[in-house]
């Protein structure tokens, strides 16, 4: 009981207090789950392959996002992104 206290307190202090915390959209582990997880669905030795599909598809997102992050141009949205013709 002591160490799942401790563990708790640990990781709280650990990920609780970080100050670079940013959200991104993409990622390899985040789509890589999410591949991995339909692929289990699919069948036999399909989750790997969509694990391995699904880390491509969020590294290539998020490299995305880092390459349009400053010109805004990313996603289909303009909402907060650049300026506006006709303001």
């Amino acid at each position: 009981m002591k160490s799942l206290i401790a563990a708790t307190l640990i990781s709280i202090f650990a990920f609780g207090f970080s100050d670079n915390a940013s959200a991104e959209p993409g990622g390899c582990l985040k789509y890589g789950a999410g591949g991995a997880l339909a692929g289990h669905f699919v069948g036999q030795g399909h989750a790997v392959l969509g694990g391995a599909a699904g880390c491509a598809a969020g590294a290539w997102k998020r490299h995305q996002y880092r390459k349009h992050q400053n010109t805004g141009s990313y996603g289909n949205s303009s909402y907060g992104h650049g300026y506006h013709s006709g303001y």
